[in-house]
């Protein structure tokens, strides 16, 4: 079975051999201060002058040597207004039922939920947030279908994290595992998705905030995606903690 995974606010369609990584985005091709809508089938909703993701000069230590990250930053607050939604599509590239998605991720304060969705169309599989804190008591949590659940604690504002999720539309069910790139912090098995689907197909980065709300400022780096038969040692090496999928490259 051919899978695909896309994402919110930012688009792109890529088509490569099933023994290749689906999407390997580190950013590094673009101009700081540039919003990547409409380049390399990245799109952008709800975008405007102060609401919305700009490539930035600032690069996760986590991945390969590098100068570029994308951030994602609100400060919009028109009534009505929706939050912006960055999102990337991959087409038939996760085969076998099971896709891992790994990103890095680093926020510089605690507002308006920063939020990451795997979704088919517009139906959202997993909804999980990041609700960074001081002292290391942020918290993930996910959307089980009945109400948000909390996977787990220890994250704090300033500090990059790997995000690595694995999922699987046969059971409807994906695993997670964030690692400050010496231990893992947080990890859950079996999580359940929001909505069952049959395939995956976006990534989406946004908020889960109401409209018009204003505050959000985090950075994400190293976007990746890796079909199967790649998946299955990369969720070994995510329970012990070993994360290095981003920095793959073919």
């Amino acid at each position: 079975m051919i899978k695909k995974i896309l994402g919110a606010s930012l688009v792109v369609g890529l088509s490569v051999g099933l023994s290749q990584a689906a999407l390997m985005e580190d950013f590094e091709s673009y101009t700081a201060g540039t919003s990547i809508h409409g380049l390399n089938n990245w799109s952008a909703i709800n975008q405007t002058a102060t609401q919305g993701t700009l490539v930035s000069a600032l690069n996760s230590p986590l991945g390969p040597a590098g100068s570029r990250s994308m951030r994602f930053n609100d400060a919009d607050a028109t009534a009505g207004l929706g939050n912006g939604l960055t999102y990337r599509q991959v087409n038939g590239q996760l085969v076998g039922g099971i896709g891992a998605f790994s990103f890095d991720f680093m926020a510089t304060v605690n507002a308006q939920t920063p939020q990451v969705l795997l979704q088919l169309a517009g139906t959202t599989a997993v909804q999980m947030t990041i609700t960074p804190n001081g002292g290391g008591t942020g918290v993930v949590r996910y959307h089980n279908g009945s109400g948000f659940q909390t996977i787990g604690s220890g994250l704090s504002l300033g500090t990059w994290y790997t995000f690595t999720l694995t999922a699987d539309v046969n059971t409807d069910t994906f695993g997670l595992v964030v690692s400050d790139g010496t231990s893992t912090v947080i990890s859950g098995s079996n999580l359940g998705f929001r909505n069952a689907v049959t395939d995956l197909n976006r990534i989406a980065f946004t908020s889960n905030a109401a409209a018009g709300q204003t505050g959000a400022d985090y950075n994400f780096d190293n976007v990746n995606v890796v079909p199967e038969p790649a998946t299955l040692g990369l969720v070994g090496l995510a329970g012990l903690g070993l994360i290095a999928m981003r920095r793959f490259r073919m």
